[in-house]
């Protein structure tokens, strides 16, 4: 029981590794952190989404727009 949760923050992670390259980072991004916020958190739903969409395209916007970091860009943006 004690392993419980870092093994879903594990398992999440891994998908997220896994995920990447197919669905793109601002997605996945997206995607991981909602389920972080709100499978591991705890979050209401509503909240998990906002901070989720937030976080993700915040991030996305910082890293590929300012820092001129290339992500995967994933299946639907090529």
């Amino acid at each position: 029981r004690l392993l419980v949760t870092p093994a879903k923050i594990v398992g999440l992670t891994a998908a997220f590794i896994l995920a990447l390259d197919h669905l793109g980072y601002l997605l996945t991004a997206t995607l991981y952190i909602f389920l972080l916020f709100l499978w591991i958190s705890h979050y209401k739903l509503w909240v998990s989404t906002g901070l989720a969409i937030i976080i993700g395209a915040g991030s996305w916007h910082l890293f590929e727009k300012f820092l001129a970091v290339q992500f995967p860009k994933g299946i639907w943006f090529q």
